[in-house]
């Protein structure tokens, strides 16, 4: 199981950078997240840099016409690392459409971590995080209620297209981030 990337999917505040931290530092993952995707779209010629990070602290989905070939682009840059953690990309089903098409086309095996957490425990930790992390998304209670609810919106069809591309396993993304990272250890045997 060590030499498959692992996607990690959940809902903003579910804990999926510190345990894609974690898959580096304890297990050699190299993570991609979608800040790395966004300075790929940014520094190429698929669009003005200013749209994207309006767009992006604004909290929406960035275009697949831009953040798809950056994806591809970004991954294909990292063929040399057996163990990529994928860490907030895919989080449309669209997204998740376009990834299970580039991973089973390069013949690329992974596994999903869904994080499952709630809406008021992920309000809490992104609220505490605001103010250490400044992240444009997390700067207001209207911005976190729109990415919330556009998560919890797609949830149901973005598992169901998971499910039928890999091995998803659910963990309580809710407890501790040890407690949390017990579970990982559990299932990445």
């Amino acid at each position: 199981m060590l030499q498959q990337h692992v996607l990690i999917f959940g809902m903003q505040g579910s804990g999926k950078t510190t345990i894609a931290k974690k898959l580096e530092i304890e297990r050699g993952y190299k993570s991609i997240n979608v800040k790395d995707i966004i300075n790929v779209v940014t520094s190429s010629d698929y669009c003005a840099p200013e749209k994207i990070y309006k767009m992006a602290s604004s909290g929406e989905i960035l275009p697949e016409r831009y953040i798809v070939p950056a994806f591809k682009k970004l991954v294909f840059s990292l063929v040399n690392f057996p163990q990529l953690a994928f860490d907030g990309y895919p989080r449309s089903p669209r997204q998740i459409e376009h990834f299970t098409h580039l991973m089973n086309s390069n013949a690329q095996e992974y596994v999903c971590l869904y994080l499952q957490v709630d809406r008021e425990t992920a309000t809490k930790r992104i609220i505490l995080r605001r103010s250490t992390l400044q992240r444009p998304e997390d700067q207001t209670d209207e911005l976190i209620t729109k990415r919330t609810n556009q998560f919890l919106s797609e949830k149901e069809r973005s598992l169901r297209l998971l499910n039928k591309n890999c091995k998803v396993y659910i963990l309580d993304g809710s407890r501790s981030e040890g407690e949390v990272w017990n579970q990982v250890r559990g299932v990445l045997v």
